[in-house]
């Protein structure tokens, strides 16, 4: 009797951990059917959005401030109480917070281009941008080739933002001009931290987001950020590609908010050159 007993339990015991092994594996298989959409979001209250870290807003241009406006806005507009916002400093690591459940908005200025549209959703466009080269200014320093021709970048090394998208910006750049341009990433670091090396004298060249780029420059007159990278294009915010309501919802308004006179306030006020 003792025997069957313990065997029992054994079986038991042998059954949950089979049970719990399974449900892990379903969960990890079907990750995207439990992403929080919007109503989800609003029954719960909160809005959980990752913006980029800004360590290089001067005189009030402040372009992660605009985008947590813009936020605080939306979710107004949805009845949404409360949102909690986290800093990141990585790309990269935002798209894996998002994908991984933690993150309901990725409101960054995040190029569209078809790598990273195969993970993540893309919301309506937010702003219109380019990458562009960082450097000295022309005459600062006669030892730094001043780059205002792409074809100069041949055989030079950049830097930029570990995970940024502006590396396959560059490597298609370096197809394009038949050579090779080597791109080196800085984990961790902001556009200021790449100027500030530059500065220093511990790199000649970084790229970036024009937006980034114009402020640095316009903060320091021995830095020039007119070389551009690529052509203009779109920058959207980013979403799960399960959480199709919050899409709907985010895109309407996107496109309706960012006609209005309060944008254009808003705009000014954290966008004044």
């Amino acid at each position: 009797m003792a025997l069957t007993k313990h065997l029992f339990i054994l079986v038991s015991g042998l059954l949950l951990v089979g049970i719990g092994y399974l449900a892990v594996h379903f969960y990890n298989a079907n990750k995207s059917s439990f992403r929080r959409d919007l109503t989800q979001i609003q029954q719960m209250g909160i809005l959980r959005v990752t913006v980029e870290k800004d360590n290089h807003s001067i005189r009030g241009n402040n372009l992660t401030g605009l985008q947590k406006e813009m936020i605080k806005r939306f979710a107004a507009d949805y009845q949404i109480h409360r949102i909690v916002f986290k800093e990141e400093n990585n790309l990269s690591q935002g798209i894996d917070s998002l994908l991984a459940g933690s993150t309901d908005i990725l409101a960054w200025t995040i190029p569209v281009y078809g790598e990273l549209a195969e993970r993540i959703t893309y919301s309506t466009p937010v702003f219109t941008s380019r990458q562009v080269l960082i450097q000295y200014s022309e005459g600062i320093d006669s030892t730094k080739r001043f780059i205002r021709n792409q074809l100069d970048l041949a055989q030079r090394t950049v830097y930029i933002q570990a995970g940024s998208p502006a590396r396959g910006r560059i490597e298609n750049l370096a197809k394009e001009i038949g050579d090779t341009i080597y791109v080196r990433e800085i984990p961790n670091a902001q556009p200021s931290d790449l100027m500030q090396m530059i500065l220093e004298g511990d790199i000649d060249y970084a790229v970036c987001d024009e937006i980034a780029a114009q402020t640095l420059a316009q903060a320091n007159d021995s830095i020039d950020a007119g070389t551009a990278i690529s052509f203009a294009q779109n920058y959207s915010w980013a979403l799960n590609p399960a959480a199709f309501d919050l899409k709907k919802a985010l895109d309407q308004w996107l496109f309706d908010f960012i006609k209005s006179e309060d944008y254009q306030k808003l705009y000014q006020q954290y966008m004044a050159q």
